[in-house]
């Protein structure tokens, strides 16, 4: 939820900029977007993967796939 917030608050904040001030500057391609997965990546890890890690998620999706694949050898043998 905090991080839908900020990367909209950002995007509000670029997009008011860009209107309020009446700039026409565009970054080339190789700067902005190097920023922008910079960017997005930076906010993920700080505020989406701590609580996915913290209440054991990622061991239960791969417990499940395990699962899966023992059930796929099964299947298909």
């Amino acid at each position: 939820m905090v991080l839908c917030v900020a990367w909209g608050v950002c995007c509000g904040g670029v997009w008011g900029e860009k209107v309020f001030s009446g700039s026409k500057l565009q970054l080339p391609w190789a700067v902005s977007a190097p920023l922008t997965v910079g960017f997005v990546v930076a906010t993920a890890m700080w505020l989406f993967f701590p609580p996915v890690l913290r209440t054991g998620a990622v061991e239960k999706v791969l417990a499940e796939f395990k699962v899966f694949l023992d059930f796929a050898k099964v299947t298909m043998a």
